[in-house]
C-alpha cells in the first residue's frame, strides 16, 4: 500500500516547516507528500522551496479561499 500525504497551505510560516517535518518523521514514511500553497502572502513558499526534494510542492496563483479546493488541486 501506497501512502501519499497531502498538505494544503496558505499562510502557514508559523507551522508549515514543523508539519512536513512531522510527517517526515513518521514510523511508516509516506509514499509521496504533496504541499499545495494557496497563493500564501507570507514566508510559506520561502520555507516550502527547501523541500523540493522531499515533497512535490505546487504553487497557485491566486488564493482559492478554501482548504477544500486546495487539496483538489493537489489531488489532480
Amino acid at each position: 500500500m501506497k501512502i501519499t500525504v497531502l498538505i494544503p497551505a496558505r499562510n502557514e510560516e508559523a507551522t508549515i516547516q514543523r508539519c512536513i517535518e512531522s510527517v517526515l518523521t513518521q514510523s511508516r514514511p509516506a509514499d509521496q507528500i504533496i504541499v499545495v500553497d494557496d497563493a500564501s502572502t507570507d514566508n510559506t513558499l520561502k520555507i516550502l522551496k527547501k523541500y523540493t526534494k522531499k515533497a512535490l510542492i505546487l504553487s497557485l496563483n491566486a488564493s482559492t479561499g478554501h482548504k477544500s479546493h486546495a487539496q483538489e488541486q493537489g489531488m489532480k
